[in-house]
């Protein structure tokens, strides 16, 4: 598993702003306090940009990066792109040049940048992209942040991490990943979190819903899973046509870093299922196969409007990552890779919790006759009970993910940087 080693910094609108600096002086200080704060925490901050700049004061100009490492008391190593030996700015080479240089891997590696270059060189170069608006807002790729603080916490929430997934299945075709156990009736850290997430993601309801998708978005980055997906899908709620929005946003987002996409409908609902936490008795892996199936030609969002492939995404040899809110039984997720295995795609399945005192059931064949309609599946066929306890890989997930849910909320800058 990876941790974060350096983050690369572009100039234009992230470092300084062309022009008159006075009215910026409260974000330039910002900008200084994190980089302190980064080597605070032992992350290398380095430069890379396409020409040289410079700092004119008093009248007189001294270049940007003196300028900026004698206002901000640190040390940069600075890379002007086309110039002695390092690559041009947009292509895959130039990050790669910078990661080798400081020995780092993509995934060890945070972009900070606002132009399109910047978004050209990190997603060539399968890093993720931190979007710093704090100057002007220019590109749609990469999360968000209206100042540096913000950034801040991002990384010191979501990038020093030790405990990736709680529950891991890894056997053949069968690839599921928890982040940590859901209860709201057992364990203070673990009731904490889980009844944040009830109230935000299974509900809906907007205060910490963006922590939950950078937490399972930054657990898919450095533990390299993101590498081997081509397309990223939710599992639809239980009502008829309805799909999880929350995940929309970021998870758009965080696809587009690296050239894959997120499909909000790829898994369609097309008759209201009962919900397992209602009718736990009466639900079992029909209640998923029969009213689910694929979308052949489903949507994506492209510049704030959601946009219909002209041609099915789906076909072998792709590999899907699907999303559910939580894993009980795994019935959800043996009806999507069902599904998806119909149509030739492998399938990774991931959730954000995982329900206690239930084991994972998965099927062998299923009959279906079409994965891109509705199936009628009369009987089928248990194939492996995987324990929950046999398939715990760390405990300490659920605490490190209460004591991040707690200092996301509660986040502020370090009173020594």
């Amino acid at each position: 598993m990876a941790k974060l080693k350096g983050v690369i910094f572009g100039v234009e609108n992230v470092l300084i702003k062309r022009g008159n600096l006075a009215p910026h002086t409260e974000t330039l200080e910002a900008t200084g306090k994190l980089m302190r704060f980064l080597r605070k925490q032992g992350v290398e901050s380095v430069v890379m940009t396409n020409r040289e700049w410079g700092w004119t004061h008093n009248g007189i100009q001294t270049p940007l990066q003196q300028a900026i490492e004698n206002r901000w008391n640190v040390k940069l190593n600075w890379f002007q792109c086309a110039k002695g030996g390092v690559p041009a700015k947009q292509t895959a080479d130039s990050i790669k040049y910078v990661r080798e240089s400081r020995g780092w891997t993509a995934n060890e590696t945070l972009f900070i940048g606002n132009t399109d270059n910047d978004m050209r060189a990190s997603v060539n170069g399968k890093i993720l992209l931190l979007n710093a608006e704090w100057y002007a807002k220019t590109m749609e790729y990469g999360f968000h942040f209206d100042c540096p603080k913000e950034v801040a916490r991002f990384i010191d929430t979501f990038c020093f991490r030790e405990h990736f997934w709680y529950f891991k299945i890894d056997d053949g075709p069968l690839q599921v990943y928890s982040l940590a156990p859901f209860s709201t009736m057992f364990g203070d850290e673990t009731k904490y979190y889980s009844e944040n997430f009830i109230w935000n993601v299974k509900n809906g309801f907007a205060q910490d819903e963006e922590f939950w998708a950078k937490m399972l978005a930054t657990s898919m980055y450095f533990s390299g899973i993101y590498e081997s997906v081509d397309y990223v899908a939710a599992y639809p709620k239980h009502e008829a046509g309805k799909y999880q929005k929350l995940l929309l946003l970021p998870m758009t987002t965080f696809a587009k870093c690296f050239r894959k996409d997120y499909i909000a409908d790829l898994i369609h609902r097309h008759t209201t299922a009962l919900k397992s936490q209602h009718y736990r008795k009466d639900v079992n892996h029909q209640t998923q196969l029969d009213t689910i199936h694929l979308c052949q030609f489903p949507h994506k969002l492209v510049k704030g409007e959601m946009r219909q492939y002209a041609k099915c995404p789906i076909v072998p040899g792709k590999t899907v990552l699907v999303i559910d809110d939580v894993c009980t039984k795994g019935m959800s997720f043996e009806a999507a890779r069902h599904y998806l295995m119909k149509a030739g795609a492998k399938v990774i399945c991931v959730s954000f919790l995982k329900a206690l005192k239930h084991s994972y059931e998965s099927l062998s064949q299923v009959p279906l006759a079409s994965a891109f309609a509705p199936n009628t599946i009369k009987e089928v066929t248990p194939e492996k009970t995987y324990s929950l306890a046999l398939h715990v890989v760390d405990k300490q997930a659920q605490t490190e993910l209460h004591d991040r849910l707690q200092r996301y909320q509660k986040w502020d800058w370090p009173t020594d940087v």
